[in-house]
């Protein structure tokens, strides 16, 4: 623009004679020449519309977000946004002491001590470990199911079910694990294959 062609064009315009209208939003900048946006951080995108998914934020949103106990994390900065009974820069301190909740901390977590993970410090809510499930997590897994309050389901074909901590399949009868060697079965309490058959 101008007699010797020495300005570039204003911002928010591009192209030939900057007649173009910049098409990026939320504070993209745009290429004076193509028009191609370049996204503030926190956004991505042709036109820098979309917001960086969940999990991901700052500049092309190249960075993880580190925060804990389900917090999510601003999409600009990475800052954690806690839930509600979480602080910590992370979100990784509770605010009621371990095996209480509440308002004002003044509820005995109602969750079975040995079986769980943790106990929600504002709901009592209790996260049941691996092998357990139920509202105060005194129940085993159900057949077909296993891991962190029993939210895995087992990998394991012919009927066959699982450990409820490891997932490690359970054959059913007339069925054998056939990842594992020989050896290996027998070590683990199988019955060798000469001593199983029946001479008649």
């Amino acid at each position: 623009m101008g007699s010797v062609c020495a300005q570039p064009c204003q911002f928010g315009t591009y192209g030939i004679n900057c007649s173009q209208e910049c098409p990026c939003r939320n504070g993209g900048l745009c290429d004076h020449i193509s028009g191609q946006c370049q996204c503030t951080a926190g956004y991505r995108g042709e036109r820098c519309k979309e917001e960086c998914p969940v999990g991901s934020y700052g500049p092309q949103c190249a960075h993880k977000c580190d925060c804990q106990n389900g917090a999510r994390c601003y999409h600009i900065n990475g800052a954690c946004l806690c839930d509600e009974g979480f602080k910590g820069p992370s979100c990784q301190d509770r605010f009621c002491p371990s095996g209480l909740y509440g308002l004002i901390c003044d509820k005995y977590c109602p969750c079975n001590a040995l079986n769980t993970l943790s106990c929600h410090p504002l709901s009592g809510e209790c996260a049941c470990a691996a092998g357990w499930a139920g509202l105060f997590c005194n129940e085993t897994c159900p057949s077909g199911y296993y891991g962190e309050g029993c939210k895995e389901p087992c990998a394991c074909a012919n009927g066959a079910d699982c450990d409820g901590i490891t997932g490690a399949c359970i054959c059913a009868p007339g069925y054998m694990d056939t990842e594992k060697t020989e050896e290996q079965r027998c070590r683990e309490g199988g019955t060798e294959p000469e001593a199983s058959q029946t001479e008649w």
